[in-house]
């Protein structure tokens, strides 16, 4: 099987910790963006076969704008939307 390449985008030090060891533990690529505009430049350079991302991020962005962004882009990647609302 194949790598499984997941990008998550967390800016709480303490979730983003241990999402990206549980997930490297199962042997995934991980990589992290803390915020909108990472997670964008991780998204151009890269392609994921998964997103994690956060609903609440810093800044003027959060999780579903950003989330409109990557589809109107034409980035049809499966995003799975986390939140503690």
């Amino acid at each position: 099987m194949d790598d499984v390449h997941i990008l998550v985008v967390e800016d709480d030090p303490t979730i983003s910790r241990f999402l990206v060891r549980g997930l490297s533990e199962e042997n995934h690529v991980v990589d992290l963006a803390e915020d909108a505009d990472a997670a964008e430049q991780c998204v151009a350079a890269a392609e994921y076969d998964a997103i994690l991302l956060d609903v609440m991020l810093p800044g003027d962005t959060d999780g579903f704008a950003l989330c409109r962004r990557f589809r109107d882009n034409g980035i049809d990647t499966p995003i799975l939307m986390l939140t503690a609302r």
